[in-house]
């Protein structure tokens, strides 16, 4: 899932979150523009 960054600024705040992507320990990437959630517990790895 992706989200704007500041959509996420405006809507819920920055620091809520991160902490709701972190609470099942899902894994958050961060792009100039947006948030990118990996709703997945496992490992991950970026490939290029």
């Amino acid at each position: 899932m992706r989200r704007n960054k500041t959509w996420v600024d405006r809507e819920i705040g920055r620091d809520r979150f991160e902490a709701e992507v972190r609470l099942p320990g899902f894994h958050l990437i961060e792009t100039t523009q947006q948030w990118v959630v990996i709703c997945n517990r496992g490992n991950i790895r970026l490939m290029f």
